[in-house]
């Protein structure tokens, strides 16, 4: 009977040490973390999220709100619905609107039970930011390249007319 207490104990230690752990990874992360199950239950797992949001937005209510939109174009529960279905991790990208600007965020929803899915989301807007300034410079950097171009056949064109013009100016002088 001692033995059996003294296991017991040892095992309530273990998982009260695992649950810590876990409680600790949360509450470091800086994602936002869903559990979404078949009849539309929605559990939020405790995250950090004032590291990166304006204090007066509550990112996580704004998602959730994005599930029972009926005008939501994505179509969540799809989503969630289809990862049920083919046990298959799903990574995409979508943005909300938080207040006047929008916010990017990259998804993954994997399969948690048979009947339920973890959703992480992690935001993305810098990323999205750096990419549209990277593309709108490929597109200077392409422009520009086109203007080389057509100032190089410019000049090989009067290059071509100066050499012709010497040569008729030669053949006018032999003559």
């Amino acid at each position: 009977m001692q033995q059996e207490i003294s296991e017991r104990k040892l095992l309530e230690e273990k998982l009260h040490f695992s649950e810590s752990k876990v409680r600790a990874v949360f509450e470091a992360m800086t994602d936002i973390v869903l559990v979404l199950d078949r009849q539309g239950n929605i559990e939020v797992l405790p995250t950090n999220m004032a590291q990166f949001i304006e204090p007066d937005c509550d990112i996580v209510s704004l998602t959730i709100d994005h599930f029972f939109d009926d005008d939501n174009p994505d179509d969540w529960w799809m989503l969630v619905q289809q990862v049920l279905e083919t046990q298959q991790t799903l990574n995409f990208d979508y943005s909300l609107t938080v207040g006047d600007r929008k916010t990017w965020f990259s998804a993954c929803i994997s399969l948690f039970s048979k009947d339920a899915v973890i959703w992480v989301a992690r935001n993305i807007s810098a990323r999205k930011l750096a990419e549209s300034a990277l593309s709108e410079k490929n597109a200077e950097l392409a422009n520009t390249l086109q203007e080389l171009k057509r100032t190089q056949k410019e000049l090989i064109q009067s290059e071509k007319m100066a050499a012709l013009g010497q040569l008729i100016a030669g053949v006018a002088h032999e003559i």
